[in-house]
């Protein structure tokens, strides 16, 4: 194998003639020999981890009829807590610190979403929601 091939196997759709991560391969947050050398600090996080996974089954919740516009916020604030994970790993110190208190603020603002409407694991997902709260205070210097 192609050294390109072997450290970015998993990483997003079509990487070096490689398939998306919907098509077979693990996410890159989940170890395996071929992808660990590929990882940026933030995918070891367990807090990132959290994110994603709680970032995907929002976007994967069926909202009733007439609450798109609160499915549209929920699925955006919680890419916003995902994305400045990664961003605030990535910068460190004090501006890494305001990225993860800006996560901790679409945490907040997707469990309040899930206040507003009633779906399956929806009270599960606050739960998760405030763990990452509890892990980004942390990690902002709360």
């Amino acid at each position: 194998k192609d050294y390109r091939e072997s450290a970015f196997s998993g990483v997003g759709a079509g990487g070096f003639g490689q398939p998306g991560w919907g098509e077979g391969l693990p996410h890159p947050t989940s170890p395996t020999p071929e992808n660990t050398l590929a990882w940026l600090k933030h995918e070891k996080l367990d807090v990132y981890k959290l994110a994603v996974t709680v970032a995907r089954t929002i976007a994967g919740y069926r909202f009733q009829r007439g609450d798109a516009d609160l499915r549209d916020q929920a699925v955006r604030a919680s890419r916003s807590v995902v994305l400045n994970i990664a961003e605030g790993c990535s910068r460190g110190g004090k501006a890494g610190q305001n990225h993860y208190r800006i996560a901790l603020g679409s945490a907040a603002e997707t469990c309040a979403v899930l206040d507003l409407v009633d779906l399956p694991r929806g009270t599960q997902t606050q739960d998760e929601l405030r763990r990452i709260g509890s892990m980004l205070y942390r990690l902002s210097g709360g």
